[in-house]
């Protein structure tokens, strides 16, 4: 690659989510790689967060797309655009097709983004789960295989480095700590009945033990949330938006953690046993198959067939051989998969194929 200059678009309604951490990510590699990188986005808590790491960002105004064409334009030249979906993919083509330069988009999430309309205009196309890639192949006629790939988030090497903290440990003081972490928009829903029937489950089968539940996140329906769970009885405590830095130690700390995506991935990680629920439901507890089902959906991304075994939680919760078996398990499998040094050299890769 001897023009390392990339544009990479973002559009977001979140305030916060996995997105905003995977481009957080996917800059830093650009960066350290040597590359010039501009990120097209909303002036918001990801474009200062941008800025702190050294990266040039234009603010675009997504209500008024000739403006931010325009901006974007102005602000060139690059040798490859990275977009993101929906209107943040519509501005990327429309940028690399003016230009004459590739482009490849990152698909997140349970949707086609109308790819059946513009799949042919774009050099690749990555995403973040195997469901997501199936789901495109089914679905968009002439999509080639080649030009589909999977590419995870990362989550930092050092997450796989630290102490496995021992049930007794986390349980000493008495107190079993959930911890949920998450957007908390309407989408994510089901991880509130989730949340209450594992609740339930633990105060019937550990009743010696106080539950208490620490929410990391916020979101459009926060207050849907606060009530739901305030239902429950027990302590809860909502500590808003954090730093993914400042979300590993609290993960770690818990006895359990409920949680999507990038959130599930780093909980297993760091070593807490984890109940995979995401905006299209259940993944179950991620041991055994269901850590592969939580895989290939990105964790409760994609729908797939699974149910609560409240005992299977609580089996584990009063069992340390059985705990310190599933921190192994699920740790190992994302070792091996999701470490961010390997996710970067994968990503780096597919950009450097494009290029040729």
């Amino acid at each position: 690659m001897t023009d390392k200059t990339i544009l990479v678009t973002v559009f977001a309604r979140a305030a916060w989510g996995g997105l905003h951490e995977n481009v957080l990510d996917e800059t830093l590699t650009l960066l350290r790689a040597g590359f010039r990188v501009t990120v097209a986005c909303s002036e918001s808590r990801l474009a200062k967060r941008l800025r702190l790491i050294g990266c040039r960002v234009v603010g675009v105004d997504w209500d008024n797309p000739e403006e931010s064409f325009d901006s974007v334009m102005k602000s060139g030249p690059y040798s490859i655009v990275h977009s993101h979906p929906f209107l943040s993919r519509e501005l990327g083509i429309r940028v690399a097709k003016a230009i004459g330069i590739p482009i490849f988009v990152t698909m997140h999430g349970n949707y086609l983004d109308y790819a059946n309309s513009w799949a042919e205009q774009v050099d690749h196309i990555i995403c973040v789960s195997e469901a997501h890639r199936d789901q495109l192949l089914a679905k968009v006629p002439g999509l080639s295989p080649w030009n589909v790939s999977v590419i995870s988030n990362g989550i930092s090497d050092d997450k796989f480095q630290s102490r496995l903290v021992p049930l007794q440990e986390k349980l000493q003081a008495g107190e079993v700590e959930i911890v949920v972490a998450s957007r908390l928009d309407g989408d994510k829903g089901p991880i509130i009945e989730t949340v209450l029937d594992v609740v339930n489950e633990v105060g019937a089968n550990l009743p010696a033990l106080q539950t208490k539940i620490t929410v990391v996140g916020e979101g459009a329906a926060s207050g849907k949330f606060r009530e739901q769970f305030a239902s429950s009885g027990v302590d809860v405590d909502f500590l808003g938006w954090r730093v993914s830095e400042r979300v590993g130690p609290l993960l770690r700390r818990a006895a359990l953690s409920i949680a999507p995506g990038r959130a599930a991935a780093q909980s297993l990680a760091v070593g807490t046993p984890t109940v995979a629920v995401g905006s299209q439901g259940l993944a179950g507890l991620q041991t055994g198959v269901n850590l592969q089902k939580g895989w290939w959906s990105n964790f409760g991304g994609y729908p797939v067939p699974a149910e609560l075994n409240g005992d299977e939680v609580t089996r584990i919760l009063a069992d340390p051989y059985q705990y310190a078996k599933t921190q192994v398990e699920g740790r190992e499998f994302m070792r091996s998969r999701a470490q961010q040094s390997l996710v970067d050299r994968k990503f780096l890769s597919t950009i450097s194929a494009i290029l040729e």
